[in-house]
């Protein structure tokens, strides 16, 4: 019997420790994730948030942490620049897609001009997951193309001009030759 209880014990501290390791896994995976990620609750208390989030927004661990509201998280943004606006109205509006059962995308800028493209998705049990993504280089990039594409644009329509230009001044100029030949020989 002893040597039973032991076993059971020793089977019970290998997989608490491996359950411990997974854990540990898994919070480094999080942190060295390329997107910012917060986990919260149904009542909008923080469960989950990675260092690229806290990153992202210029958060300490002591400004974001498990169990802070939603509400508490943008205020701490505000506080420290990487928010503007009214808390209220946006927690509001998120709020509002949640209870018709719909996701929340947007893309969100912040005061020093980076872009981020967040995406609430709800969970089955209450709660959503948000996950933020730094899409300011590609923007901009985006941006870049679509501003050498017009500019290409109107080039080629400033070339097409001055081609139909030349050839309407060239009939004009064949047009007075002929007018001037005519009148030269009726003189």
């Amino acid at each position: 019997m002893a040597v039973a209880v032991l076993s059971v014990c020793l089977a019970a501290t290998f997989i608490d420790r491996r359950h411990g390791e997974q854990g540990q896994e898994m919070a480094t995976a999080f942190d060295h994730m390329s997107q910012g990620l917060g986990m919260f609750d149904s009542t909008g208390r923080l469960i989950l948030i990675n260092n690229r989030y806290r990153e992202m927004y210029g958060l300490s661990a002591e400004q974001a942490k498990r169990g802070d509201t939603l509400r508490e998280l943008f205020q701490h943004r505000l506080k420290v620049g990487t928010f503007t606006g009214d808390i209220d109205k946006y927690i509001d509006s998120v709020m509002r897609q949640f209870a018709r059962g719909e996701s929340v995308d947007r893309i969100v800028q912040t005061p020093d001009g980076r872009f981020y493209s967040v995406s609430n998705r709800l969970l089955p049990r209450g709660g959503w997951v948000s996950t933020h993504e730094d899409i300011t280089a590609r923007l901009r990039q985006t941006r870049n193309r679509d501003r050498v594409a017009a500019q290409d644009k109107r080039r080629a329509e400033i070339d097409m001009a001055i081609t139909t230009f030349r050839g309407r001044a060239e009939i004009h100029a064949q047009d007075r030759e002929r007018l001037c030949g005519r009148l030269l020989v009726r003189m």
